[in-house]
């Protein structure tokens, strides 16, 4: 199997590559410097059976994150992600895709004003300018884990908070957008699960929900509700 590994700097739209290079290649490996941070047991899962499953196939496969609510941005709907850092694409959903980022433009979504840093108008929800800014300065997003480097907002810090807020909404955007070109986000964990269920069987496997896939993986399942 084929794989080009290309780093990503976070927040960036390029890659590196031409995307019409990336024909000769069965699977993207898309990297950012953030790969080794916070949860990282799912790396060890991926294996040439794991992504054979992945290589010709509209699916890409990382590590699903979630939020305790859908949130909503730009008019999007969206609850759950594929962590940017580390995931596996076949070049043709790359292609579709055209660009790793959303939003350049942070003018809509930001006041200048760290008293209240999202404008009145932004294009999210409050609750998930709610769980930007509890991830970033506070408790964390209600889930039992926080951030390791949360800092306190202030006129100082404020640039730093936009481009963190920023990367975090641009992933969400990535994810739904990959699902609306029909690309299906496959969580590693669950889909070495299910592997080795079936003694790393050949065979095609159908992805179901999400929510299913992580509750049925066979470590860090999601809460049941």
């Amino acid at each position: 199997m084929r794989i080009l590994t290309l780093f990503v700097r976070h927040g960036s739209a390029k890659y590196g590559q031409a995307l019409s290079e990336l024909d000769a290649f069965d699977l993207v490996h898309l990297v950012t410097s953030a790969f080794g941070e916070l949860y990282t047991r799912y790396i060890e899962r991926f294996d040439p059976p794991l992504l054979e499953q992945i290589a010709g196939r509209g699916a890409a496969t990382g590590h699903i994150d979630y939020y305790g609510e859908p949130v909503e941005v730009l008019g999007y709907t969206g609850q759950s992600w594929v962590r940017s850092a580390f995931f596996f694409i076949p070049p043709a959903e790359l292609q579709t895709l055209g660009s790793l980022v959303t939003i350049d433009d942070r003018r809509r979504f930001f006041s200048g004003d760290p008293r209240a840093p999202f404008r009145p108008d932004a294009p999210l929800s409050e609750q998930y300018q709610r769980y930007i800014h509890d991830w970033l300065t506070g408790a964390g997003t209600g889930q039992g884990v926080t951030w390791h480097s949360r800092f306190e907002l202030d006129a100082k810090t404020l640039p730093f908070y936009e481009n963190k807020a920023l990367a975090m909404l641009n992933e969400q955007l990535l994810a739904i957008r990959l699902r609306w070109q029909g690309c299906e986000l496959v969580d590693t964990t669950w889909l070495a699960t299910e592997l080795a269920r079936r003694k790393q069987s050949r065979e095609k496997l159908l992805f179901p929900h999400w929510r299913v896939q992580l509750a049925q993986r066979d470590t860090d399942p999601v809460p049941r509700r």
